[in-house]
């Protein structure tokens, strides 16, 4: 009569256990769901190759930006391609990264494209021998907040086509220049008008010959 009791107990157990089973199971399910990487997590690994291209300016003229149109700078205490800019530096003037080579838009030249390895382990793009940067103090792309500015031993400057600095005022400079040769030019060519235009004094007439003296030829008498 207790066999059949024995039974049912053994069988509830081994029903607990296999519950309790399920449950350690699930949790462990659970527990690898929750730990598996997103996709995209990793920055470096869905920012890919940086696009460097050109964005019209009023003032300096065509100035280098990324692919989403944040404005790029150079650091003047930067003598070769590697970086002096790090710590607090790279925090106010963040360095220009990449993911692979960089690509070059319209109007910008591949060839003076480049990378150099940060300290960090970072690849950062550089534009005809010069690391490129960002400012923090740009919230917007075509922001230039950190144009001319003397930060951390040197001036930082926006970047033209040829991968040189720009400095505020060129372009102004320029357009005042080619109004002031133009204006000369049409000084020169109103003065020749002018002096052609010129009438000609009239020749003096000559002088009207003397009378002869009647007195003189009385005088020899017939």
């Amino acid at each position: 009569m207790n066999v059949p009791s024995m039974i049912r107990r053994k069988l509830a157990l081994a029903g607990l256990m296999a519950a309790a089973l399920a449950l350690t199971l699930a949790a462990c399910g659970g527990s690898t769901t929750t730990t598996t990487p997103a996709a995209g997590t990793t920055a470096a690994e869905e920012s890919g190759p940086e696009t460097i291209a050109l964005a019209d300016t009023t003032d300096p003229g065509k100035i280098l930006v990324d692919g989403e149109g944040n404005t790029l700078y150079l650091f003047e205490a930067d003598t070769s391609p590697t970086s002096t800019c790090t710590g607090d530096c790279a925090a106010a003037w963040p360095p220009v990264t990449t993911d692979g080579t960089p690509e070059a838009s319209d109007g910008v030249d591949a060839k003076l494209l480049d990378t150099t390895t940060r300290d960090d382990g970072s690849t950062q793009v550089v534009y005809n021998g010069h690391p490129l940067y960002y400012f923090s103090g740009d919230t917007s792309p075509g922001d230039m907040n950190g144009q001319g500015s003397d930060a951390f031993g040197a001036e930082w400057y926006v970047v033209g086509a040829t991968g040189d600095k720009l400095e505020s005022g060129e372009a102004s400079a320029k357009a005042g220049a080619k109004e002031s040769k133009k204006g000369k030019g049409g000084g020169t060519a109103d003065a020749g008008a002018d002096t052609s235009a010129a009438p000609v004094a009239p020749a003096p007439e000559p002088a009207p010959a003397p009378a002869p003296d009647k007195g003189s030829s009385g005088g020899q008498g017939y």
